[in-house]
């Protein structure tokens, strides 16, 4: 069944004759996304303010900027990675170095930890989180989940992670909405929208599976603990493809760059450099979820590609290493930098919340 949107002057007037842009959403949805009916005030400068002559006509019009809260969702996730860090240097260290005290039959981390592929470690009586660490004994290098991996780091940073995670889907919300807009007003093509309609919902259900790794602890299922990483990692790919998408289809260009030739190459670049890296990386992570080097029932083996504990060209850092730290440098560092210079550019969305009128009963 198909929806559709009751076309607004400016709508109207930016379409032209064609008929009312059909988005084949749910029709709370769409009028949601479309503001059935509602008027977008182009020339709304506060944040929040309210429109209309009488008070019974007053309307909240606030200005949401995508690009703002991508750049609020990394400024949340380094500081929750710098949090980490600090408590775990402060506290988490020192009393995992201690081990479980006077228990006897501990469980993990403190137990002897047997992992195809890798030296069994002994960790009864307490261990060193840098060098023993279970992704450690996995991979054969730590990476920065090793700070949110043992309590009370990981029930503390858990918590600050349900903000990043908030960010994140608000973003991927209002880039939807932004494109359902940008259809219904003729801006990007019907395949472009259906791209983003598509996705959608797997990156919800994918920016939201990242808690997992809070979950399921790297020493109890390593397998289960990376799945949420991948599953995120997948994600990111889908927002940058469509960021790249989006560029490329709207004709965008940033002063910054020039020109638009410049900045649909400057897309392209950094996209398949961040793809690239994000594909390795999801790689040789999948590798441990699906068991790809295990055999006999998961008893001999190996849990990580042999290939990625290699020495990066002759030096001391191995291959996976290399891709897991230039990939937490190009997907969580620089779209810091890139979404806070797109936010001067890019169009805002105006949202305007009303009241429906109160129903009366007559009878009473």
């Amino acid at each position: 069944m198909n929806y559709q949107t009751v076309p607004t002057a400016e709508s109207t007037e930016a379409i032209g004759d064609e008929e009312t842009r059909d988005l084949d959403m749910p029709t709370t949805l769409a009028n949601f996304v479309a503001g059935n009916g509602g008027v977008r005030e182009r020339n709304t400068t506060r944040i929040c303010s309210s429109q209309g002559e009488n008070k019974k006509d007053d309307k909240l019009v606030c200005m949401v900027d995508p690009e703002s809260i991508r750049f609020v969702t990394y400024i949340l996730f380094w500081i929750m990675v710098i949090s980490a860090y600090m408590l775990t240097q402060l506290y988490t260290k020192h009393q995992v170095l201690a081990g479980p005290g006077d228990v006897t039959n501990s469980c993990p981390p403190y137990t002897i930890s047997d992992f195809p592929g890798s030296e069994p470690v002994d960790r009864t009586n307490g261990f060193n989180i840098i060098k023993q660490s279970h992704l450690h004994q996995i991979l054969g290098f730590n990476n920065v989940c090793i700070y949110w991996d043992y309590t009370p780091s990981r029930e503390v940073i858990a918590v600050m992670y349900a903000y990043v995670e908030y960010a994140l889907i608000a973003y991927v919300v209002t880039i939807f909405i932004l494109a359902a807009i940008e259809y219904k007003k003729g801006d990007i093509s019907k395949r472009h929208w259906q791209v983003h309609k598509f996705m959608f919902p797997f990156n919800l259900v994918l920016c939201a599976a990242f808690r997992m790794i809070f979950v399921i602890t790297a020493y109890d299922s390593p397998r289960l603990h990376s799945a949420g990483f991948v599953l995120l990692q997948v994600a990111l790919i889908n927002v940058a493809l469509l960021n790249m998408y989006h560029v490329l289809a709207t004709d965008a260009h940033y002063p910054f760059f020039g020109d638009i030739k410049n900045t649909r190459r400057a897309a392209i670049i950094f996209v398949t450099i961040e793809v690239v890296l994000s594909l390795l990386s999801v790689y040789t992570h999948a590798y441990i979820v699906f068991g790809w080097g295990l055999h006999d029932h998961g008893k001999n083996g190996h849990m990580y590609p042999p290939w990625a504990k290699e020495s990066f060209l002759g030096t001391s850092m191995p291959v996976g290493a290399f891709i897991d730290n230039t990939w937490m440098v190009v997907t969580a560092g620089c779209p810091l930098f890139i979404s806070y210079l797109r936010s001067k550019v890019e169009p805002r969305l105006s949202v305007t919340i009303d009241l429906k009128k109160r129903i009366v009963n007559e009878n009473e």
